[in-house]
Order: C-alpha cells, then structure tokens, then sequence
C-alpha cells in the first residue's frame, strides 16, 4: 500500500470538485482513511486515464469497466452513469435501441460505442462547441453522455433551439475507480472492495450518496451480486 495515493479525475460537479469536495472523493475518504494518505487532482478525463496508464497516478475517476485493459477494475462500481441522448424531440428517442444506424457521437475518448449495445455510426468530437447546431441541421441524430452533461449543453443552446431539442435517459452503465496495473495499484484496488463491502453493510456509502444529494438508486442496481 502506497503511503501516499494521487488520484486523478475530471472535474464532474458534484462529484469530483476541483477544491476536493464531491460524492466520490467523499467515498475515498472512507474507504482509505487512515491506510494511505489521498492526493486529489483535476484533469481531463483522457489525460488522467493517459498518467494511470503510464504508471504516474495510482487511479482515475469514472471509467466503465474494463474500458482500459491496461488498468486493474474492482468488484464495486462508485456510481452508475445514466446515460442521455440529446435529439430532435421529433425523434422520440426513448430507449438505446432506439439508436441503431443513427448518426450518434459523444465526447473524444468516452467511447460510447461500446457501452450502447446497437450498431451506430459513431463520431467522437474534441469538445461540444457546435454540437446543438449539427443536431438542428440534421447533420447529427443524436448526442449522448451523462445526462446532466447533455443537460448542460442543452441548457447552453437559444431558445429557438431548445425548442426543437429534448434530452431522454437510455442507459446507465456502472462507473469505476480503475487502478494502475501495478503492485501498489493491485494492493489498492483490493483494499477498495474490502472496505467497499464493509462500507455497504454499514449504511455508510447511502449515506455519503445522501450527504451530497447523489441518486442512490442507480448505484443499487448495478452493486456485484450477492452483496
């Protein structure tokens, strides 16, 4: 166990502040408290899955499972990811079936492809700039992410825009702390679950979740089985 553990994340709000507050980083504390002392920084999400990767921060934030097969996954997810697509309402977009041979993207490295289970024809792009005007010229059928992400983007659009949009929930996919495939980051990914599964028993994890607000609900249905 390392004495000191960096931890990499994007800033999601709520969740992951930039000043060290936020449901995860919250979740950390009790899980690690008194093993290993925490360092929290804030990056693009890329960047900090790129510096776990070469081996210079022990963990990052928010990843799907197994969405980097050079990281080491828990048993236990933080959170469950609901997933919103952001279409012209005329599409009635409703369920992620829905989506099969629509022109879809998200953001560069979410790679969405292979968490929505439909044939898509999939772009990614390096930020949202324009990404309402491509879906208002039809030059994009649908544009996925957390739903308080796409609601965020919606929010920036005119209202001569919003009102052609509308933002429907289609999945939600459990959401990790992946570790480096190291020692130190092995011995912390096993020390994750076993507090993890203390933590749950306990009443503890409901509530941080209820500390900041955070659904639980989610998270409940996508805790390992048997727990």
């Amino acid at each position: 166990m390392p004495a000191k553990t960096l931890i990499a994340s994007e800033v999601w709000t709520g969740l992951t502040e930039a000043d060290g507050r936020g449901m995860a980083w919250d979740l950390l504390r009790e899980v690690f408290t008194g093993v290993t002392e925490l360092q929290f920084e804030s990056m693009p999400y890329t960047r900090s899955v790129g510096l776990v990767l070469q081996g210079q921060r022990h963990a990052w934030v928010g990843s799907y499972i197994n969405e980097e097969p050079q990281a080491v996954y828990p048993r236990w997810p933080i959170d469950a990811d609901r997933l919103g697509a952001l279409a012209l309402a005329k599409r009635h977009i409703s369920r992620a079936e829905q989506l099969k041979d629509m022109r879809v993207g998200s953001l560069h490295g979410y790679k969405m492809d292979q968490y929505i289970p439909v044939r898509m024809q999939y772009q990614e792009f390096p930020r949202t700039t324009g990404v309402v005007n491509m879906l208002v010229r039809d030059r994009l059928d649908a544009y996925i992410d957390g739903v308080v992400e796409v609601e965020e983007i919606l929010a920036r659009a005119t209202p001569e825009q919003a009102a052609l949009l509308a933002v429907h929930e289609v999945a939600q996919v459990p959401l990790y702390v992946a570790f480096s495939d190291t020692d130190e980051g092995r011995a912390l990914r096993d020390y994750f679950d076993l507090r993890m599964d203390e933590l749950y028993r306990q009443g503890v994890i409901r509530k941080v979740y209820e500390r900041w607000d955070w659904p639980y609900a989610p998270f409940v249905k996508v805790v390992p089985q048997g727990e």
